[in-house]
């Protein structure tokens, strides 16, 4: 079966976003006290395209196969 991730505009778009909100959430001073420094994808991405290429990069489907029963 073939879950068909990343294959509608709307799945990247709904990732991407959930990138931003980590970092703002990360940058919050009341958890900024306890972030280093961003590591995946990196400060350095930050455009829609760059985003967009490293949840492409990242994002990986894993076939789970039931317990025999």
């Amino acid at each position: 079966m073939d879950p068909a991730f990343l294959s509608a505009p709307e799945d990247v778009a709904t990732l991407r976003e959930g990138l931003r909100i980590s970092r703002a959430l990360a940058l919050a001073p009341a958890l900024s006290v306890h972030a280093g420094r961003e590591v995946w994808p990196g400060a350095d991405v930050e455009s829609d395209e760059q985003l967009d290429a490293y949840i492409a990069s990242t994002a990986r489907a894993r076939r789970v196969t039931p317990p025999a029963s």
